[in-house]
């Protein structure tokens, strides 16, 4: 049995734009998490 092409496509693009999210989400805290240590090490007294 061949499921709808409608719905089929509905559920690729939702489970596309979730794993996009997922993705952005990673990115943004890899950056945010960048942007820390680049501060750290421009303030001096602070360096470990």
């Amino acid at each position: 049995m061949m499921p709808e092409s409608g719905h089929t496509s509905f559920n690729r693009a939702a489970v596309g734009y979730r794993l996009a999210l997922g993705l952005r989400r990673d990115l943004q805290r890899i950056a945010r998490i960048k942007a820390e240590g680049a501060n750290r090490t421009l303030q001096p007294g602070l360096a470990k």
